[in-house]
């Protein structure tokens, strides 16, 4: 291999996931789980992403016109969406399922996609931006809940931390948020975990294993991890006194500083590298027809199988 943070190739990915083994194998929380459950990978086609970790929902700089910084109304996108697709609410039951097929089709959310396969985050690494870097990270997902939860378990859309970070989703209002029964019944039922300093824990993000109720969700072994904490515009803030504002996001980058490199693991993939890891990854059968099984998601699949040259 090149250096132990860069990675030219499929063998040196297969490195990389040894190596990860020997790192985060030998924590007391990998005892109960066989290797790898709960390591998680996540690609990004260019190194220098100036959004980081940080899901959409959360980020300042956005692709509006003339590039104008500013901030989504969180509440408005979840409710209207619900509203605009009633069809699925035979399928999709709790907010935080709701948030996990909003993130699936692009609108933006307090989720951050990972994938159980390093090879498919390897895929969303190298496929785009073809001049620039790209960056391949791996999460210890049980010691981020260590850190984030007290406890090392993998959350399920049942914990008491989903549900309340989910519904921070659906309203602006603090006060709200504290009446809803379904946070009052998580803070019941996970109340070793969620003391009375829940709403600054519940800052942090934490990795969740999903119901995986669609079939690109299964394609991609698609797990998040959820974030909490509240962004507000500037307009927003003229309406919610400081006392009724849910806080600040606590950065899944701040979490990983705090713990000293425990967490996350990131490696370079050069821009020169990525046309023969793509090359490779399609022989092996991951391609974009493979993790996005929607038909309309088919073409490039075809374009790229059927597609002769003069030279061929």
């Amino acid at each position: 291999m090149n250096g132990p943070d860069e990675i030219r190739s499929l063998a040196d990915a297969i490195e990389t996931l040894d190596r990860l083994k020997d790192e985060f194998f030998d924590e007391p929380e990998w005892t109960s789980h066989k290797f790898p459950f709960g390591l998680w990978f996540r690609g990004h086609s260019r190194a220098d992403a100036e959004w980081g970790l940080e899901p959409r929902v959360f980020r300042r700089c956005l692709p509006s016109p003339g590039n104008e910084p500013g901030c989504w109304d969180e509440t408005n996108v979840y409710e209207h969406l619900k509203l605009r697709a009633p069809s699925h609410e035979q399928t999709y039951h709790s907010t935080f399922d709701w948030l996990c097929l909003m993130q699936h089709y692009s609108v933006p959310t307090r989720l951050l996609d990972w994938s159980e396969s390093i090879l498919f985050a390897l895929y969303f690494a190298v496929r785009d931006d073809p001049d620039m870097p790209g960056e391949l990270i791996a999460l210890n997902a049980k010691h981020l809940n260590r850190k984030s939860k007290k406890r090392p378990t993998i959350s399920t859309a049942e914990s008491g931390h989903v549900i309340i970070r989910a519904e921070m989703a659906t309203t602006r209002s603090l006060r709200k948020l504290r009446m809803r029964e379904t946070i009052k019944k998580a803070l019941h039922e996970d109340p070793v975990d969620l003391d009375d300093d829940w709403l600054e824990c519940c800052r942090q993000p934490i990795a969740v294993f999903p119901r995986r109720l669609n079939e690109r969700m299964v394609f991609q072994t698609s797990v998040f991890t959820l974030h909490g904490g509240k962004v507000y515009s500037p307009e927003m803030k003229l309406h919610y006194a400081q006392y009724d504002r849910i806080p600040p996001p606590i950065t899944l980058e701040r979490v990983e500083q705090e713990n000293q490199g425990r967490i996350l693991k990131r490696y370079r993939i050069p821009q020169a590298a990525k046309e023969k890891i793509l090359d490779s990854l399609f022989r092996l059968g991951i391609h974009e027809a493979m993790l996005f099984p929607e038909v309309d998601r088919q073409a490039g699949y075809f374009q790229r199988l059927w597609w002769y040259g003069d030279k061929d």
